[in-house]
């Protein structure tokens, strides 16, 4: 039996399924065939966040962050399993980059005001991140965990 191209052609998905419901069921079939979860939240205080409902332990988090006003071009990609960590980020409105093995996540909008994050734990259902805040600073985070 060799491969029909009308039968898994993305129109003939879109006939069945409507435009947005076919590919959000392509996509959610591959997740959970992955054993990956995507997430995101908001951060502005420092202390501890508890993020829960992943559905499992995971073995190491990628995090993908912006300065919530992200006109200012501050954002870092970084990972975090608790024994070992890392990030890059551009900051200072986007004058500046660096990297470094101490935070997963790290936004600074210049002298004064940064938000800076270690994951403390790979919980049974998620993770605990601990952040450290100077001043004031919003970050948007997207988090992949993976098993």
């Amino acid at each position: 039996m060799g491969f029909n191209k009308k039968r898994w052609s993305q129109s003939n998905f879109d006939e069945k399924l409507g435009t947005n419901d076919a590919y959000r069921r392509m996509g959610d079939m591959g997740m959970k065939l992955t054993g990956v979860y995507i997430g995101n939240s908001t951060r502005n205080a420092g202390g501890t966040q508890v993020i829960s409902d992943v559905g499992f332990q995971p073995s190491i988090v990628i995090f993908l962050s912006a300065d919530d006003t992200q006109a200012n071009m501050n954002h870092s990609i970084g990972f975090d399993n608790v024994t070992a960590r890392g990030v890059m980020y551009q900051f200072d409105n986007g004058t500046q980059a660096s990297s470094g093995l101490t935070w997963c996540i790290a936004i600074r909008r210049g002298v004064g005001n940064a938000l800076t994050a270690v994951l403390t734990s790979l919980d049974t259902n998620g993770f605990t991140l601990t952040w450290a805040l100077v001043g004031a600073v919003t970050v948007d985070f997207t988090y992949i965990c993976l098993p």
